[in-house]
């Protein structure tokens, strides 16, 4: 009877914190492979299977055998185990890459890891990362059933959180990525821990990435092992963006304690996202809070899923296709959202994805008209410190205008400086300062129960 195979060595760590560096160091063509993102227990998938394929053919593996088509219910793993594993049983080292925790135990049960890795990074970067990523590589599914945003990536940061502690009780070796591209010393005792002679200089999981998310990763490190992406949230300028990556960081703080990175002074203390369930089960249901485009959030008062909320208010009111201009786009979903046949070009305090305007709250150097029909302004008033000169640098766009904000008579008993927010005007307050900067309100007063949307014509 064949002995149940086990692999050498897992790598598990968040979305954006280096794992797919880390697995390619380990992976030398004819010696070892570490695999990124097998998905070896999920539904046939044909893009991965196409992915794998091509990774298994450039490491040297015998790929003759075609991968069996999808039938029914069949998972990859069935022809993985009987095609790819004895082949990787010859090997020095295999293992796998995984920041998709779905089914772990299912998959470290099928092939027990030997040694296990775990990746960390200051979650504030993993925030903006996170978006960058969406944006450029279009991580978006128009159709209605798969929608990332900044909703998304709170919801899976806070999954991942409670699967990485959960990881964190099986042995292993702890990395923090700030100081894995930092500090040499580092990386050789990771050398030593995986057990291979040295490490590999091909990124074969990275050219099996989307094209634009491989080259825009390639473009900033060059080709080497570099500190070009630590300090993301450092760089981002202040706004709604950033406000938003302390939001998520002071709630999901337990995952800064657990792994050492720097605490927030005041952490959000009983969030529903960090309390655990019966049994110490995770708070977040992986269908239901996380992959469900259109899902409310927690009840209580989130700015990313209130930004979800306006973006999807905003895209029914614009009946019919039109070119819109998205200030503080964030992640660019609303494009996804907009009618067939509409225009969209994205705006923001920094660039996003390619094609991303780039504007200046200090100067007012706003985007450019440059036919627009409409401008979106969601889930950005609240964090504006200047409001009225910014109303009033927009009206010259002459351009109507879109937006949300939860004015202080819908929000009571809410904190929201914790938020992030810096405005508190309230419903009157809100109306005033649209009329001072020129402009004409038709307003939507608390359409989810706090927030409203903004209609503004220029006079």
């Amino acid at each position: 009877m064949r002995q149940q195979p086990s692999m050498d060595i897992a790598i598990c760590g968040p979305l954006r914190s280096g794992t797919t560096l880390l697995a390619d160091l380990l992976t030398v063509k004819g010696k070892s492979l570490v695999i990124s993102e097998p998905d070896l227990h999920v539904v046939w998938h044909e893009r991965t299977a196409e992915r794998l394929h091509r990774l298994f053919g450039d490491v040297g593996l015998d790929v003759t055998a075609e991968p069996t088509r999808r039938n029914g219910k069949q998972t990859y793993i069935d022809w993985f185990s009987d095609n790819i594993v004895p082949q990787l049983e010859r090997l020095d080292l295999w293992g796998v890459k995984q920041v998709d925790f779905y089914q772990w135990e299912k998959l470290f049960k099928h092939f027990p890891p030997r040694r296990m890795v775990l990746v960390s990074r200051d979650l504030r970067d993993v925030a903006i990362s996170s978006l960058d990523l969406i944006g450029r590589s279009l991580v978006a599914f128009p159709g209605g059933k798969q929608l990332r945003d900044e909703a998304w990536v709170l919801t899976r940061l806070a999954y991942d959180m409670h699967e990485l502690q959960s990881l964190a009780k099986i042995p292993h070796m702890h990395v923090r990525y700030e100081d894995f591209v930092a500090q040499a010393s580092i990386r050789e005792r990771f050398r030593k821990y995986a057990g291979i002679p040295e490490f590999g200089e091909d990124r074969f999981n990275l050219e099996g990435e989307n094209p634009m998310r491989a080259n825009w990763e390639k473009d900033k490190h060059q080709g080497k092992i570099s500190g070009a992406a630590v300090g993301r949230f450092a760089s981002e300028p202040e706004g709604p963006t950033k406000a938003r990556a302390v939001r998520l960081w002071r709630v999901l703080a337990p995952f800064a304690q657990q792994f050492g990175h720097e605490m927030p002074d005041m952490p959000v203390k009983d969030h529903p996202y960090t309390v655990k369930g019966k049994e110490g089960a995770n708070p977040i249901l992986r269908a239901q809070d996380v992959e469900a485009w259109d899902g409310k959030g927690p009840r209580l008062l989130e700015p990313a899923f209130a930004l979800r909320a306006a973006r999807i208010a905003a895209a029914k009111s614009l009946v019919k296709p039109c070119a819109v201009l998205d200030m503080f786009c964030g992640a660019p979903a609303l494009r996804f959202m907009l009618k067939q046949g509409s225009k969209y070009r994205g705006a923001d305090l920094a660039s996003r994805f390619q094609g991303c305007e780039v504007f200046d709250l200090k100067t007012m150097q706003l985007p450019k008209q440059t036919g627009a029909e409409v401008i979106t302004l969601l889930g950005a008033l609240e964090y504006l410190p200047a409001l009225p000169k910014f109303l009033a640098a927009l009206r010259g766009l002459q351009t109507p205008v879109l937006a949300s904000y939860h004015s202080a008579d819908d929000t009571p008993g809410i904190d929201r400086e914790s938020l992030g927010w810096i405005n508190h005007l309230t419903r009157q307050e809100l109306s005033e300062v649209f009329a001072q900067a020129g402009f004409k309100t038709d307003i939507r007063w608390a359409f989810d129960g706090r927030q409203s949307l903004i209609k503004a014509t220029p006079v």
